[in-house]
């Protein structure tokens, strides 16, 4: 993140409790719409960081080309009775559509999919048809390890 355009970013807070959508959703209206905001930074701590994680994949898969930047620091974080501290873990994701918005030489810098597709389908449409099984038994069968039977004979010796 770029220090001294604060008023370009959206902070949005995510709990264990909210809805993913609602998050989903204002997140999305922000980079859509933007009313001067560049980008949209979510902010989860605790067991909210899944959720936190999840917000912004649906939201790169809603608008393609989207920049995102992620850090995540400990922090300590007060019970209700207000006495207590705890250590938990906070995550921050930076989504922007352009790179200018976001320091891309941070380590948790991610450029836009080229491709737009999920890891899963990408992997599934690099493999071929046929399983992976059938793959190695038939390399295995190709290198001929295993002697054929059913009283085949080898044709290259000579027959007497």
């Amino acid at each position: 993140m770029k220090r001294g355009d604060e008023e370009t970013v959206e902070t949005i807070s995510v709990n264990a409790t909210g809805d993913l959508n609602n998050v989903t959703e204002q997140a999305r209206l922000v980079l859509v719409d933007g009313d001067g905001k560049k980008r949209v930074r979510l902010v989860g701590v605790g067991v909210a960081v899944g959720k936190t994680v999840a917000a912004a994949e649906r939201v790169k898969k809603a608008l393609k080309g989207l920049h995102q930047c992620t850090s995540y620091a400990p922090v300590e974080v007060k019970a209700e009775d207000g006495k207590k501290k705890s250590k938990a873990t906070q995550i921050c994701i930076e989504l922007a559509n352009s790179s200018d918005a976001l320091d891309i030489s941070a380590p948790g810098y991610q450029a836009p999919d080229a491709t737009g597709a999920s890891p899963k389908k990408r992997r599934a449409e690099s493999e071929s048809a046929m399983p992976l099984k059938k793959k190695v038994a038939a390399a295995y069968a190709a290198k001929q390890h295993f002697p054929r039977s059913g009283g085949e004979k080898d044709k290259a010796a000579p027959s007497a």
